[in-house]
């Protein structure tokens, strides 16, 4: 195995021969680090370059999402300076407890052996950039200060000091800082509550001045683009926000309220734009259902469940699982949300006549290997569908209904045959996301308390991250055969649980036991669990 970057990407398939040469010419021309080129490129994810310089240099690679829950070493982070741990990206963090230096990479040999003469009990992992500068933020605490700073510049010298802008970006760092996927501004007739949504659920994060809320309004309509001074009609825009990781964008949605207009500004994560499988939360039974899934060469995988539940995520880490230099994939999206290397994507407007249904059919005058359709929301949708996968293509979507048993009924329900969709069905994955328990805080809580007040991982809430819990359903002959006929919910799910099928309950239940998440939280998004047929069972009672 090759001990060049280049080489091993190139031998281990992540990477062809085009790839690689064109990425040293970029690297030769602008004098960067290969492996920032083929970041910046969209040549290779980010997980897959962080994993690529692990093995490389010989240290544990540890996933992004596992990275974001480590508490920063306070200690060694006031040692090193924010400005050194950026410039050489290195975030010294306590992960389990264990003083770590979490490094992007790991190839900075002289600064590392700073750090072992220093520190010599530390231990080394290499993660992804954007997980080390998103450490960094939490630790630095400097949007906080600049927040304080520019709100008091305002309150002083007024809004002619030109630091409204200051604050919302203080906003939104400090929004991003907890991890949030959502920014909501929400006035009232004395003050504006910012609130920020962590691991799906809101906390308040700020207050502004009633007074200087238009001017607020003002910088957000002026960044988005919106038309200036129109507050009582449905608005709808985006802008970039520069992190240390690079440009995010920004969705902002606005509605008429009697205080003003009410604003939400979804963050969106470019880093999906790379998630894997694994790093999603799977439990080992159901990624190896989805990995069969997978290797089907052709049909229709369907991911189900309400607004919010990852389906979105979880398609971005199928196309990536299944997207090579070979395969021709394309997206339709409302709207598209991450930026996908390789992948050709159409945002839906159906003002002008471009509906999910209609960009499906134009897809396959493409010759695509793959398509992805956000959602199957008409029949339309659901027949252009059925007609992709039955001309040999894989084809994934969502669709909102509670369970995967419920998807078959529901695309009956749309229009589409009995017969076609027996003959193209091949699965559906229904999930949810539940928060975890804060491990960084676990130890220490205290009585009354959710979680420890001043834990930097979760705020005092007691939960830090949110993983995945799902149910596949793998269409059998025999699923086949029954969904001809028309059946009722209740007997396929029969028929299924004959051949091995098990629910989103059971998986919910695993993690209480495993004490990763709380019977509370489990029941917060499945509704109550005990007197279920799978509480009884784990219980040792008949059902």
């Amino acid at each position: 195995m090759s001990e060049t970057l280049g080489g091993y990407l190139v031998e281990t398939g992540a990477l062809d021969r085009k790839g690689l040469d064109l990425a040293l010419e970029v690297m030769k021309r602008n004098k960067r680090r290969l492996d920032e080129v083929l970041r910046t490129q969209r040549l290779v994810s980010s997980i897959v370059l962080a994993q690529a310089l692990a093995h490389l240099a010989r240290y544990p690679y540890v996933e992004p999402e596992k990275a974001q829950r480590a508490a920063l070493w306070k200690d060694a982070f006031g040692v090193l300076g924010e400005p050194w741990c950026r410039q050489f990206e290195v975030a010294p963090c306590l992960v389990e407890g264990h003083e770590t230096f979490l490094l992007a990479y790991p190839f900075h040999l002289r600064e590392i052996d700073r750090l072992r003469h220093q520190w010599p009990a530390a231990s080394y992992v290499v993660t992804t950039p954007e997980t080390i500068a998103r450490l960094l933020s939490l630790g630095g605490q400097g949007h906080e200060r600049e927040m304080t700073e520019s709100m008091h510049a305002v309150e002083s010298r007024g809004v002619e000091s030109g630091h409204v802008p200051s604050v919302m970006r203080a906003l939104i760092n400090l929004a991003l800082e907890r991890r949030a996927s959502d920014l909501h501004i929400e006035p009232s007739r004395d003050t504006v509550v910012v609130r920020c949504r962590v691991d799906g659920l809101l906390q308040p994060l700020h207050a502004i001045d009633r007074q200087y809320y238009m001017n607020v309004v003002n910088v957000l309509w002026e960044w988005a683009q919106l038309r200036h001074g129109v507050t009582m009609e449905i608005q709808d825009g985006h802008f970039l926000h520069e992190t240390p990781s690079g440009e995010m964008d920004i969705r902002l949605s606005a509605i008429p309220g009697q205080d003003g207009p009410a604003i939400v500004l979804r963050l969106l994560d470019q880093g999906r734009s790379s998630v894997q499988l694994k790093d999603l939360g799977y439990s080992p039974s159901r990624e190896k259902a989805i990995s069969e899934l997978l290797r089907m060469p052709y049909g229709l995988l369907l991911v189900t469940g309400p607004t919010g539940s990852g389906k979105t995520t979880t398609l971005y880490a199928i196309i990536n699982a299944l997207n090579s230099q070979h395969l021709k994939v394309v997206t339709a999206e409302d709207p598209v949300e991450v930026r996908l290397a390789r992948v050709q994507q159409v945002t839906i407007q159906e003002a002008m006549g471009t509906t999910f249904g209609t960009v499906t059919r134009a897809f396959l005058r493409h010759d695509p290997d793959i398509v992805m359709i956000g959602e199957i929301r008409d029949q339309e949708t659901g027949r252009e569908a059925i007609r992709a996968a039955l001309t040999g293509r894989k084809v994934l979507s969502t669709l909102h209904t509670q369970n995967s048993v419920g998807a078959v009924p529901r695309l009956l329900e749309l229009g589409v045959e009995p017969g076609l969709l027996a003959e193209t069905l091949i699965g559906v994955i229904a999930q949810r996301l539940v928060r975890l328990r804060c491990q960084t805080c676990a130890s220490r809580q205290v009585p009354g308390r959710a979680g420890a007040p001043d834990c930097p991982s979760c705020h005092g809430t007691g939960d830090a991250g949110r993983t995945v819990i799902s149910e596949v359903l793998t269409v059998s002959q025999e699923l086949r055969a029954l969904i001809e006929r028309r059946p009722p919910t209740e007997e396929i799910r029969e028929s299924a649980e004959r051949e091995g099928f098990s629910t989103l309950a059971d998986d919910a239940l695993g993690l209480v036991g495993t004490g990763r998440i709380t019977l509370e939280e489990a029941e917060r998004v499945l509704g109550p669990l005990s007197g279920t047929p799978e509480a009884d069972r784990r219980n040792g009672q008949p059902s």
